[in-house]
């Protein structure tokens, strides 16, 4: 079956199933952005996603938080389109799925396992929380956009808030101890071939100063654990008041070493990191090469 699929999919389909992989929940402009940037019309992509959602290898649905359809038509990989991914490299289909609720029952993976289903790992928490999800998906896609466009610099990967955590496995006692941004993104600029890399956070306005406490308190506590500087830690944000509420509390938990620099969100539309680069050369040059 998986052989079948290998030779019946074309290369743009298959780079399609490997992204939503990785992304789950994306829109068309999102795929579109990842993997056919150069052309703006969405007809090609629309005819890649139709196939694949014949095939039963990805399922849309419809999320009712945006205006736009493009943005409301999210795109999720299905059970079938996972455990081809896993033979396809090579990998058990436990890399990408894990027991839980599914729409509709699944054969168990062994005769000992009797699970209802199974699910793509990650997917339920970014479903539930959409309208960050949807946030964090769209400053991506804006950024690179804004890359592309200026030609000052260039987004080469985008790892996932699952591949973007960082775990003080060096440090005894403090296994439990982690940090989680919603992205990081490797990448170059025009004036070097260098490669850098950002930590990404998205806040919606939502966030309580204690909130914003308790994640800021736990990025110093990994570099303090760690005795590292980590990358620039870009925080996008709807308003300048809540600029003013992050360098509060950076003040009061006394984090003058963690490399936060505030983004408004309206900046990420216009220029996406333009106007950030230097301060983040800066701060990267600060940080420890990982």
């Amino acid at each position: 079956m998986a052989a079948l699929l290998t030779l019946q999919l074309s290369a743009q389909q298959k780079q399609i199933l490997s992204i939503l992989a990785r992304h789950p929940w994306m829109s068309l402009p999102d795929i579109q952005m990842q993997l056919s940037p150069e052309h703006p019309d969405p007809r090609l992509i629309q005819r890649h996603l139709k196939a694949l959602l014949a095939q039963e290898l990805v399922s849309l649905s419809t999320w009712t938080g945006s205006r736009s359809w493009q943005e409301r038509e999210r795109y999720v990989l299905t059970e079938t389109g996972l455990r081809y991914l896993a033979v396809r490299h090579g990998v058990p289909s436990t890399q990408y799925l894990s027991p839980g609720l599914s729409t509709r029952p699944a054969p168990p993976l062994s005769s000992l396992e009797q699970s209802s289903g199974w699910v793509q790992r990650g997917v339920g928490d970014l479903n539930r929380q959409m309208a960050h999800t949807q946030g964090v998906y769209w400053c991506v896609r804006q950024i690179t956009a804004a890359g592309r466009q200026t030609g000052t610099y260039e987004i080469l990967a985008w790892r996932s808030a699952r591949e973007a955590i960082r775990r003080p496995w060096n440090c005894p006692g403090s296994h439990s101890l982690l940090i989680r941004p919603d992205a990081e993104l490797l990448y170059t600029v025009r004036v070097s071939s260098a490669l850098y890399r950002l930590l990404l956070e998205y806040d919606r306005g939502t966030t309580s100063a204690r909130e914003y406490t308790q994640k800021f308190a736990a990025y110093a506590d990994y570099q303090d654990e760690t005795r590292t500087i980590l990358p620039p830690i870009v925080v996008v944000v709807q308003s300048e008041q809540t600029c003013v509420t992050i360098e509060r509390v950076l003040r009061e938990i006394q984090a003058r070493m963690l490399p936060v620099v505030l983004l408004l969100a309206d900046e990420v539309r216009c220029t996406g990191l333009h106007s950030l680069l230097p301060q983040l050369l800066v701060l990267t040059s600060l940080s420890s090469v990982y």
